[in-house]
């Protein structure tokens, strides 16, 4: 299988060229290889076995983001419909991020990274310890309403059908 860089690191591209690619890569990888939803490299967690068996999960990946799972992870475990998990995968916060997920938080699920392994390597590193068949991977200063991953999002997983979806 061929995994072909998006960006050298050197051309000049408009910020939002390199997502775009990325995008219709995925896309491209998906239809070509259907049984195969994500590559990723494998190590640096505390977390021996996969957690959290489901068909949906909900990921939050956290650093030092005490604040934000207390100011904002109310609202996303207040619109979770019943059989979708929530898991916070920390990538090697050093404030009392995983304190305040034990004290305040404790049905949520928790992987923990031994360090920060960056936003795409914290993502690929915490979905190898999960479970599931599809994955919703949400910024931790998100704010959800009510509903909104409700009816459209979970039944359209739920009825397999294949969607890539970026915002």
């Amino acid at each position: 299988m061929d995994f072909d860089r998006i960006y050298d690191g050197e051309e000049e591209v408009a910020p939002h060229e390199i997502t775009e690619r990325y995008v219709r890569r995925l896309e491209q990888k998906i239809r070509e290889y259907p049984d195969l939803w994500m590559w990723s490299h494998r190590g640096g967690s505390t977390n021996p076995e996969p957690i959290m068996a489901g068909r949906e999960k909900i990921v939050i990946l956290n650093w030092n983001g005490a604040g934000h799972l207390r100011r904002f992870l109310p609202s996303v475990l207040a619109s979770v419909p019943e059989g979708v998990g929530v898991v916070v995968a920390d990538n090697g916060s050093t404030d009392d991020s995983l304190g305040v997920l034990e004290r305040e938080f404790p049905a949520v699920g928790r992987i923990v990274l031994d360090r920060n392994y960056g936003f795409a390597g914290g993502y690929n590193r915490a979905l190898e310890y999960l479970d599931a068949d599809y994955f919703i991977l949400l910024n931790s200063d998100v704010e959800t309403p009510a509903g909104w991953v409700g009816a459209p999002i979970v039944e359209t997983a739920r009825r397999g059908i294949p969607t890539v979806a970026v915002a």
